[in-house]
């Protein structure tokens, strides 16, 4: 007998069969209740058990994403930002380099231009000015 032909095992018809089943497994589990109900208290139980363990470890995974998931986006967003500040850096270094890039130049004519007003004002410091002739006259 194979497995197929179980179902019809009693009647031509699958229905008839089927309906024959479901009766003898009524009666089945109706007069075993008193070792059924242990083992169906412990199965609830068990599974109980499992479902409350899994819940934990998808909660503690969850957490653990979540941190991750954080994580990332904090390394994420100061890549980011280090970048920005990467580029205005070098922006404002091209900026004081157009801006000052003659100024070492500037200095040079500047400190020339000081150093020829000092000789002047030496210069003119050395010679006692001139006598009015009419001081000789007066005098």
């Amino acid at each position: 007998m194979s497995v197929q032909a179980l179902p019809g095992l009693w009647a031509e018809s699958l229905a008839v069969s089927v309906l024959i089943w479901i009766v003898l497994l009524i009666v089945v589990l109706y007069a075993g209740r008193r070792w059924i109900e242990p083992f169906g208290i412990a199965l609830y139980r068990g599974v109980d058990r499992l479902l409350r363990f899994s819940q934990r470890a998808l909660r503690a995974t969850g957490r653990h994403v979540e941190l991750r998931q954080r994580a990332y986006l904090r390394s994420t967003e100061r890549e980011r930002l280090d970048h920005r500040l990467h580029r205005e850096l070098r922006a404002l270094h091209d900026r004081v380099n157009r801006d000052l890039g003659g100024y070492p130049v500037l200095q040079r004519a500047m400190h020339q231009q000081i150093q020829r007003l000092e000789q002047d004002y030496h210069a003119a410091e050395d010679m006692p000015p001139a006598e009015p002739p009419w001081l000789r006259t007066v005098a």
